[in-house]
């Protein structure tokens, strides 16, 4: 018994091992011999678990290399079916597979593959127990099945099943065996099915080359098995970038439809503030000239004031929320940049913000209205200058690739927070400091960007800098050029 319980294997026969050299797929023949299903269960990494054991892993090329390596070892040990023990032991492990597996089908309460693999390895203890001693004594069969299963680490499904089965089922099931193989195990058991097994068999210990030929199996499988896994993987990098393309195609949409209805909120309610604070001004006017009290007039003065800003909020939302008619002209975007550079500068200049310009070698065209185009580069600008720190870039690059113009607008600034990216374009979100800033220079650009035919985006890059993309339809070259007014 100890010599049993101290196999490194269980070694078929070399017509077995041709087999699996030559052509383990179709697996029928392979699965029904409990050599090559234990070397699956106890070197396929996906056997961990019922449901992901198949017999397909018997074509696995650590299969082959397992057999080629334990062919090597000085143990002559081996399952020689011309003794009648071991075609006893192989003719049951066989019949109790085709048992287990019919069980799992009619129930379907556990797999097919996982059922039939543990049925025809259930009588472990008695093929080891033969392959060493020819008079087929099989006392302490148990013992060895319960040594061998933890010895070769086979999945706790299995050793726990396989070692428990002796036991009432409460009690194999607290040991750790799957419930429903260990009581498939109990209940085919009398219900055994004729299977021919063959007389005769070669010793695979004899036959020469046959590990280098395991081996030699085992590297093109491997090599096919690499090609496979790189075509996998080359297809989830596909599907990954497809997906995060349609995400953003999807979020992009979202706030398009998200903005346009804050867009006609805000129209709405513009026209109803303007009317009333039109109202409460020229009364407020007509009240301070008539006025002769000092103290009186500054507050009608202070008033007035207040309803001017308020006037201006209102004029900045509506040009968000209803913004003229564009009307679209060829034009150059690097001579607009130029002049909005040139333009805020010395507010640059007074933060220690450098801006820097970076035009394309060709010249490029876009068909935009000129002064909301300028207004859009004016506030993408502005905003980047105020996120920038002292000392920092702000750096606009200009290029054309496939019949798009694109003007990246990057600054050195620390970035939104998470949290206020999908909020960037919201008209009044600033994540300033309360009482800097309306937060409608984004979104202004953002819609003047969208009824001109573009497109305007952040574009998060872990780590490096703030950079906003601006995106509009390239021009045919014939198209007339006109110079933006300063």
């Amino acid at each position: 018994m100890e010599i049993a319980a101290g196999l490194p294997w269980l070694c078929p026969s070399a017509a077995a091992l041709e087999r699996l050299a030559v052509d383990p797929l179709p697996v029928d023949e392979l699965s029904r011999d409990p050599a090559f299903v234990l070397l699956a269960l106890r070197f396929v990494r996906p056997s961990s678990t019922p449901e992901t054991f198949s017999f397909r892993m018997l074509g696995d090329s650590v299969v082959a290399e397992a057999a080629a390596r334990f062919l090597e070892s000085p143990i002559p040990y081996w399952l020689n079916p011309a003794r009648e023990s071991i075609r006893d032991g192989l003719r049951r492990s066989r019949s109790l597979a085709m048992a287990a597996r019919a069980y799992a089908m009619e129930t379907g309460l556990c797999p097919p593959d996982a059922a039939a693999a543990i049925a025809t390895v259930s009588n472990l203890g008695e093929l080891a127990l033969a392959a060493v001693a020819p008079t087929g004594n099989h006392e302490g069969a148990d013992r060895v099945t319960r040594r061998l299963a933890h010895r070769w680490r086979l999945p706790v499904w299995v050793a726990a099943t396989l070692s428990s089965v002796r036991l009432p089922l409460a009690d194999s099931v607290r040991m750790g065996a799957d419930p429903e193989l260990a009581r498939m195990l109990r209940e085919i058991a009398p219900k055994e099915i004729a299977a021919e097994i063959p007389s005769s068999g070669e010793d695979p210990h004899s036959v020469r080359l046959l590990s280098a030929l395991l081996r030699s199996a085992a590297r093109g499988r491997r090599a096919a098995n690499e090609h496979r896994l790189r075509a996998a993987e080359a297809e989830s990098d596909r599907l990954h970038e497809l997906l995060a393309e349609v995400r953003d195609d999807f979020e992009i949409a979202v706030r398009d439809a998200k903005l346009a209805g804050l867009a006609e909120l805000a129209a709405g309610a513009g026209h109803e503030i303007n009317n009333p604070l039109a109202i409460i001004s020229g009364h407020v006017q007509r009240l301070r000239k008539t006025e002769e009290d000092a103290e009186r007039a500054k507050v009608y003065e202070a008033v007035l004031r207040q309803t001017e800003r308020i006037s201006d909020i209102v004029r900045e939302l509506m040009l968000f929320a209803r913004p003229a008619t564009p009307g679209r002209v060829a034009l150059d975007p690097t001579e607009a940049i130029a002049d909005t550079i040139e333009e805020l500068e010395s507010v640059a200049g007074e933060r220690g913000v450098t801006l820097v310009s970076a035009a394309p070698d060709s010249t490029c065209r876009i068909e935009c209205d000129a002064v909301q185009f300028r207004k859009i580069l004016r506030n993408l600008i502005r905003n980047a200058v105020e996120a920038t720190p002292d000392g920092g870039q702000v750096r606009i690059a200009t290029s054309e690739d496939r019949g798009t113009v694109r003007i990246a607008i990057e600054d050195d600034g620390p970035g939104p927070r998470d949290e206020a990216v999908p909020h960037l374009f919201d008209p009044f979100y600033s994540g300033r400091t309360a009482g800097r800033g309306r937060g409608l220079g984004l979104s202004t650009a953002w819609r003047l960007t969208s009824i001109n035919g573009g497109d305007l985006r952040f574009h998060r890059d872990t780590g490096g800098p703030t950079r906003f993309v601006l995106d509009f339809p390239a021009t045919q070259p014939m198209a007339p050029t006109i110079r933006i007014p300063a």
